[in-house]
């Protein structure tokens, strides 16, 4: 599992040390080009949509959340059910 956030390294590793996120990468998209790739980016206010997606071992999109707002994210337990 990764996460990619568009916050700057530094802020993302205090983040991850304050909520004990050590078993999975957090990396920095500090000029949005992942969040455009993956079209979750909102030129309007040039920061990233809050989005989840489960990605398989062959590189498909199985699951895609983009939330209404930066705190909208799905639960864990839909996507522990998207992930099987």
């Amino acid at each position: 599992m990764v996460a990619i956030s568009v916050d700057p390294a530094a802020t993302n590793a205090k983040l991850a040390k304050r909520l004990s996120l050590s078993h999975f990468q957090l990396y920095a998209d500090t000029d949005g080009k992942a969040a455009q790739a993956w079209k979750v980016w909102d030129s309007k206010t040039e920061i990233a949509l809050a989005a989840s997606f489960i990605v398989d071992s062959k590189g498909n999109v199985i699951y895609r959340y983009i939330g209404a707002n930066k705190a909208d994210r799905p639960t864990v337990d839909a996507l522990i059910a998207a992930a099987k």
